[in-house]
């Protein structure tokens, strides 16, 4: 009986270890897409300056840097939730108390890791419209060139528009 009861107690703080290891591992892991998280922030940084519209070469080594860190902020969380679930399987197997415990902690960690997600997704989209915004800047950019060239030709275009019977040689070579 006195066996019994220690190897119970054993079993017992065996499980009690586990269930810190177990929380332990899954804080690093949502502590490191947060970190991601942060280095999305920091990438977004030449957007936060006041410029509207940022020449064309920032705006596409920043938007490159923004899909960047979003891509590693997006693999984080997605370790960190997929731990998550795998803890949140084995710590059904533990006793009922222990269970408690471990699962508050464990759903407590995956509301971290959902904020976090959400602004992922956030970032992620405030980049798309970021470059939505560039390409229609660089659009607008040609667009323009292209009417400045339409209306020089068209200055052009004025003298063959008259009768060409009275125009000279002169206006011809000017236009």
């Amino acid at each position: 009986k006195k066996c019994e009861g220690v190897l119970n107690t054993m079993k017992s703080q065996k499980q009690g270890i586990s269930a810190q290891q177990m929380a332990a591992s899954v804080v690093e892991k949502v502590t490191a897409a947060e970190e991601a998280l942060s280095a999305c922030q920091d990438a977004e940084m030449p957007f936060l300056k006041g410029i509207e519209v940022l020449p064309a070469e920032e705006s596409n080594k920043a938007i490159s840097d923004c899909e960047a860190a979003a891509a590693k902020a997006d693999a984080a969380l997605n370790q960190a939730k997929t731990l998550i679930r795998t803890k949140q399987g084995d710590a059904r197997k533990f006793p009922k108390e222990l269970q408690e415990k471990a699962m508050k902690e464990l759903t407590q960690l995956l509301t971290r890791a959902d904020a976090c997600g959400k602004k992922i997704a956030d970032f992620k989209k405030e980049t798309n419209d970021r470059k939505l915004n560039a390409i229609m800047a660089e659009a607008l950019e040609a667009i323009k060139g292209a009417e400045t060239k339409v209306k020089a030709h068209a200055e052009v275009a004025k003298v063959f528009s008259e009768d060409l019977n009275s125009v000279t040689e002169e206006a011809i070579k000017d236009a």
